[in-house]
């Protein structure tokens, strides 16, 4: 082989190494940038996954408030009452493992609609609020406040001073201007520990951050008992219209002349002629008489009577109303024109807690009504029916009697809506307003809950 041969040999052999390593390195760098175009591939689809999942887990919480106000809404009954199907119903209320959003992954979305209930313990609760059951800022007293579990006189008294300040000189409802609860936190020695408690996410269960003392928000005393805040307790959107139970304006028993007494009321005349002569009154209760009870003589003895006159013409003695007989109007009859009343609790609803603060109850006569209650979860069907509780008093009945309802117009609905894939979830609070028939939104708020 000649020299020149042998040269043009090696560097044909040298340049094809040279290739060989070129495409080598090629090779490297497209299986890095297919490695870095699959992992951004991937990122993007996680990002468009959550993305995703946060639309679907807003939705899901939304469904969940919208058949809450559904049931609301669909609730005819002439009272409301622990029987009502949106006071605790795990059947319409707690969608886990349900595909809400018909798609083709089992379990897409699921909501959750948690009511916190004070009283009942260690058990969720799967329905909505009743703001009736509360008391309501805006008609409370110092005493009423001081009741409650958590809060002192001081705390009671900066409460109401703040109140009084936020006085409303527009048309707002009691003449206040608060539009939310939360406005408590500007108040004096109000803090967010009084208000939520240790139930932060007002679901009324004890969370696992709810008692692991300092670790995780809220700092709790680790005492496996759920602390509530003031949120539990007070509303500041509870009224009732000054309707009986078929919606037509009640009688006002301080107006109203004998013949309406008689025909409106069904009553008899010796009746109807009492209550003109007797009033005015400052609470229908004022129609009872406290030194009778059922079943005495001297009830038996109050029956109508009516006298014969010498010219032979029968004359009308009047009679007062027996407890009968007031019970049956009870519902039907009031002592002021006000379309609206602010602040009445619900007896069928409201909590041992609160009841106990209203005058002239206690905790004992409380826990009567809890119990009458738990025997008969429709409740009331009007307030005179707690004439019928074993230590219910006529003196205690008319102290109580102007404070108190059977029914009730505001909602509170607390959604969790979740979407299992990524696991994240959506929380929806929204108050309602169901009393001219329609749906009102008085306040909603919504966050990702992680």
């Amino acid at each position: 082989m000649s020299y020149y041969s042998h040269n043009s040999y090696r560097s044909n052999r040298k340049d094809r190494g040279l290739v060989l390593v070129l495409v080598l390195w090629v090779l490297v760098v497209l299986a890095v940038l297919m490695v870095g175009l699959s992992q951004n591939t991937r990122l993007d689809n996680i990002v468009r996954m959550v993305a995703a999942d946060r639309v679907t887990a807003r939705w899901a919480a939304r469904s969940g408030v919208y058949r809450a106000i559904g049931e609301v809404l669909n609730d005819t009954n002439l009272t409301d009452n622990m029987a009502d199907s949106w006071y605790d119903n795990a059947g319409l209320f707690n969608q886990a493992g349900t595909n809400i959003l018909n798609t083709e992954t089992p379990s897409a979305a699921t909501f959750t609609v948690m009511a916190d209930r004070p009283g009942i313990l260690n058990r969720a609760v799967y329905g909505v609020v009743d703001e009736a059951s509360k008391l309501n800022l805006r008609t409370v007293t110092v005493e009423q406040l001081a009741q409650l579990d958590k809060i002192t006189a001081a705390q009671a008294q900066a409460l109401l001073r703040w109140r009084d300040q936020n006085k409303d000189t527009g048309n707002g409802q009691a003449g206040y201007s608060i539009a939310t609860i939360r406005q408590l936190l500007a108040a004096g020695d109000v803090t967010a520990e009084l208000l939520y408690g240790e139930d932060v996410n007002l679901n009324g269960m004890l969370d696992y951050n709810e008692n692991d003392g300092p670790e995780l928000p809220p700092n709790d005393n680790q005492d496996g008992i759920l602390d509530r805040g003031l949120l539990a307790y007070i509303t500041i959107y509870s009224y009732e219209y000054n309707q009986d139970g078929n919606k037509q304006p009640r009688i006002n028993i301080n107006k109203a002349g004998q013949s309406e007494l008689e025909n409106k009321l069904h009553l008899i005349a010796p009746h109807a002629l009492w209550i003109v002569e007797h009033r005015p009154y400052t609470t229908i209760a004022d129609l009872l008489d406290e030194t009778i009870t059922p079943g005495s003589e001297a009830a038996a003895a109050a029956a109508p009577i009516a006298e014969t006159s010498k010219a032979g013409a029968e004359v009308v003695v009047s009679i007062r109303p027996d407890r009968n007989t007031f019970i049956a109007i009870a519902d039907h009859i009031t002592v002021t024109d006000r379309e609206i009343i602010p602040g009445r609790i619900n007896i069928n609803t409201a909590s041992v807690m609160v009841l106990q603060t209203l005058a002239g109850m206690d905790k004992l006569l409380a826990q009567q009504i809890d119990r009458y209650r738990q025997n008969n979860p429709a409740g009331f069907d009007n307030i005179a029916k707690l004439l019928e509780i074993p230590d219910m008093t006529v003196p205690v009945f008319r102290q109580v009697a102007p404070y108190i309802t059977v029914r009730s117009n505001v909602f509170t609905i607390r959604s969790w809506g979740l979407a299992p894939r990524s696991d994240l979830r959506h929380t929806v609070e929204a108050v309602i307003d169901r009393g001219n028939g329609n749906p009102s939104v008085l306040y909603w708020s919504e966050k990702v809950a992680n």
